[in-house]
């Protein structure tokens, strides 16, 4: 019984090619920040827009601009939750 191993094959995923990592963690977290400052700027300006006494405020209308500011200013908060997240964002094309 010498001190000969059998070799295990190592065998590489993919075809070889290496693909360039993509962003960091850090910058994926500033582009969360970055959407969800967005929506909620929208979010604002249809929450101004949709005031009692503006001209756009039509109560009767199926368009309110005072439903528009809750829904943008939910989706910001999800952004920004996405944002302070722990660890690096997941993507949906991630898989575990």
């Amino acid at each position: 019984m010498g001190g000969a191993r059998p070799r295990l094959a190592h065998r590489r995923r993919g075809s070889g090619v290496r693909r360039r990592p993509g962003p960091s963690g850090r910058r994926q977290r500033r582009s969360a920040w970055a959407t969800a400052a967005g929506v909620f700027a929208l979010g604002l300006a249809a929450y101004a827009a949709g005031r009692s006494g503006s001209p756009l405020c039509r109560p009767d209308s199926l368009w309110q601009y005072h439903g528009a500011w809750h829904v943008l200013s939910a989706a910001a908060a999800g952004w920004a939750a996405r944002a302070m997240a722990p660890g690096p964002p997941v993507s949906v094309n991630q898989r575990g």
